[in-house]
């Protein structure tokens, strides 16, 4: 095992190598990680993150961004603005520099820049990516491309594959099929859900609306304050979304479909609670790719970003604004989600929260909060 995962460094270590000093700084970025120093120093910060997705991340947008070196002379200027202004990005620069605005926004897809090369210009990729004749056809050039791109985190998948701990299987989820599953591009074993998702609830709905206000998107460790904002957001009337409360309409459904359409079309809002553990799971990361789709759709926004940590999310642009869960607290979150859909206008005095000092960690904390979100203790 210690050999394998000698290559898999080796792999990522490469693959920052190839490129420049600015380009790992942009990486770091992204990652919220320093970005003075050598270009050693930036490339050991991300071989260095606690967390191994966030690695596994950055090695497939570094060789995103190799790839960018040999397809540019291959790609016209105007397909990478259609691109980005798709996206609602900046449209000004050079080609690679539009490219690496693809890359640094999460909007970049190999299979669709692949796509967009002519055959010859795919062999040529091929013979300097891999120093060997391109003699296979098209699809399976195109295949091992892809797969390039990945094997860093297949290896390291397989790696660690034994450590994951053992979640449990939903109920609704014996009738799936593992093909019926969501899941990531590169992920290569099954998906078993998020922890802490085999209670039934109590408190579900007799009848699922056909359409609902507000659709919560979360990891199943932050369940509490998930459900505290679905049932505030309740007692306002708010038609909300939350698969704990919903699991009697999803039992024996496709939840791939089902979820298609509740963090799409079926939504008004999408409230989405970013924290280490939404950006690593695999459910979560289905569910804010489908409503990043659906964003695009909409002349407004969509997306309701809700900061529980600091946690790096790769996707959400850093310019958007986000409410902050442990400044505001699950009052204000609400009484400013009532404004959005127009419901309520608050008055002067309901956007402040009064706050008191965790007896735990002595972080100041809102009057409101079921626990507190430094250090865990709980309130009653």
């Amino acid at each position: 095992m210690s050999a394998k995962k000698t290559k898999n460094i080796s792999v990522a270590e490469e693959s920052f190598e190839d490129l420049n000093s600015e380009e790992i700084s942009v990486l770091c970025n992204m990652f919220l990680l320093k970005t003075g120093g050598s270009k050693k120093d930036k490339i050991k910060r991300l071989l260095n993150q606690p967390d191994r997705t966030n690695v596994e991340k950055a090695v497939r947008l570094a060789k995103q961004i190799k790839l960018g070196y040999l397809a540019i002379d291959y790609l016209t200027k105007d397909y990478l603005k259609d691109i980005l202004y798709d996206h609602d990005l900046p449209i000004s620069g050079n080609k690679f520099e539009l490219y690496m605005q693809l890359v640094e926004n999460s909007t970049l897809s190999p299979e669709e820049i692949l796509g967009a090369i002519n055959v010859q210009g795919i062999r040529d990729i091929f013979e300097q990516l891999f120093e060997e004749p391109a003699v296979e056809s098209e699809h399976i050039i195109k295949t091992r491309i892809l797969q390039w791109l990945d094997f860093y985190l297949v290896e390291e998948r397989s790696l660690k594959k034994s450590l994951v701990p053992d979640v449990g299987t939903p109920p609704y989820f014996d009738m799936i099929t593992t093909s019926e599953i969501p899941k990531k591009k590169h992920d290569i074993w099954p998906i078993y859900g998020r922890p802490g998702k085999t209670d039934i609830e109590s408190d579900i709905s007799k009848e699922a609306p056909d359409r609902y206000e507000v659709a919560i998107s979360y990891a199943g460790e932050d369940k509490k304050i998930a459900e505290e904002l679905a049932k505030r957001l309740r007692d306002k009337n708010i038609k909300v979304f939350i698969d704990r409360f919903s699991q009697a309409d999803l039992w024996g459904k496709n939840l791939s479909n089902e979820f298609k359409e509740l963090f799409g079309p079926k939504a008004d809002y999408v409230l989405t609670l970013i924290s280490k553990h939404y950006v690593v799971k695999d459910w979560t990361d289905f569910e804010f790719t489908v409503a990043r789709g659906e964003a695009k759709k909409r002349n407004r926004e969509f997306i309701l970003p809700i900061r529980l940590d600091n946690a790096p999310m790769v996707g959400l642009r850093s310019d958007i604004c986000y409410l902050d869960y442990r400044k505001d607290g699950p009052k204000v979150i609400v009484n400013t989600l009532l404004q959005k859909l127009g419901k309520k206008t608050p008055s002067k005095n309901t956007s402040k929260s009064i706050t008191f000092l965790c007896p735990l960690c002595k972080s100041k904390v809102s009057e409101d909060m079921v626990d507190c979100p430094h250090c865990g203790a709980e309130f009653e």
